[in-house]
């Protein structure tokens, strides 16, 4: 068994850290719901951005349970679109890529809109 130790340093930062509990009685309360969720069987969502952070190729993998119509692009930290990928129709486990070699560094946003949901995800180019 473990417990949770937080520590937070002068800096801001803070870490948290598994500790084995030594053996005895012991009394918890959970602060935490410690329940497991899943997306409804018809939600889109992207499973993964990488590299990330990325220079060059970045794969968009993405979960489309039916098929529907699909746009994915990507946005800037303003909103804007940046690049459009992909704007057809797609269903199942897709891979879409993006070239972020001309893209200045900053914080993106791939945007994945399928049928009425909009699911989006943050990727870093540079740094």
């Amino acid at each position: 068994m473990y417990y949770y130790v937080e520590g937070n340093a002068v800096s801001g930062k803070t870490q948290v850290r598994p500790i084995a509990a030594p053996a005895g009685y012991w009394k918890f309360n959970v602060l935490l719901n410690t329940s497991i969720t899943t997306l409804a069987e018809n939600h889109a969502s992207i499973t993964a951005v990488y590299p990330n952070p990325s220079r060059g190729i970045t794969c968009i993998e993405t979960t489309l349970p039916n098929e529907a119509k699909v746009r994915v692009s990507v946005k800037n930290i303003l909103g804007e679109v940046v690049e459009e990928i992909f704007n057809g129709v797609a269903s199942g486990d897709k891979k879409f890529f993006a070239n972020t070699s001309d893209y200045p560094d900053g914080v993106y946003f791939v945007q994945v809109v399928y049928g009425e949901q909009v699911v989006n995800r943050k990727f870093v180019v540079g740094f």
